[in-house]
């Protein structure tokens, strides 16, 4: 699965994002993956799925694709 990660280069959010990364020693996307992998984590440990079909993200249950977003 490939996708593509944006975010916009400007502004106080962007700022914040990349004054953490840059602290990190990380490049955005790296950081963002990062952002993701730990939000996912965290969710997976507090909402423990009752059904395994719910433990794939919903995008791609739904057939969606991250490209072109």
């Amino acid at each position: 699965m490939s996708f593509v990660l944006r975010f916009r280069g400007e502004g106080p959010a962007y700022e914040r994002a990349k004054a953490v990364a840059d602290a990190m020693g990380l490049p955005m996307e790296d950081y963002l993956l990062a952002c993701i992998a730990e939000g996912n984590k965290m969710l997976r440990t507090r909402h423990l799925p009752l059904d395994a079909e719910l433990d794939e993200p919903a995008f791609i249950r739904r057939g969606l694709s991250l490209e072109g977003i």
